[in-house]
C-alpha cells in the first residue's frame, strides 16, 4: 500500500518551487512531487532548475519522487558532460 500525503500537508506547502530539492513535497490530491539542483562543479554553471524544466512528478511516495528527480539529474550532468554548454 503506498503512503499518501494528506491536503492538510499540501496546504502547508502550496508551491512545488519554493521548497527545498531532495525533499518531495505533497500535492493536492496526495500525490508527491520533487525538485532538484544541479551545479556543474567547473565553473558553478546551474544546470537545473531552469526555465521550462519539467516538473518531477506526481509520484505515489516520496521514495518515487526523490529517485525519478536522481534520475533525471543523471540525465541532465550526462547530457552537459558530453555537450557542455558555454
Amino acid at each position: 500500500m503506498s503512503r499518501r500525503c494528506s491536503p492538510a500537508a499540501a496546504a502547508k506547502n502550496p508551491s512545488a518551487a519554493t521548497h527545498t530539492p531532495g525533499q518531495p513535497q505533497c500535492t493536492s490530491d496526495g500525490r508527491y512531487v520533487d525538485g532538484l539542483r544541479a551545479l556543474r562543479k567547473s565553473g558553478r554553471k546551474i544546470l537545473l532548475p531552469f526555465d521550462g524544466a519539467p516538473e518531477i512528478g506526481p509520484y505515489a511516495t516520496p521514495a518515487e519522487a526523490r529517485e525519478a528527480a536522481v534520475a533525471y539529474g543523471r540525465q541532465i550532468i550526462a547530457t552537459d558532460r558530453s555537450v557542455p554548454e558555454k
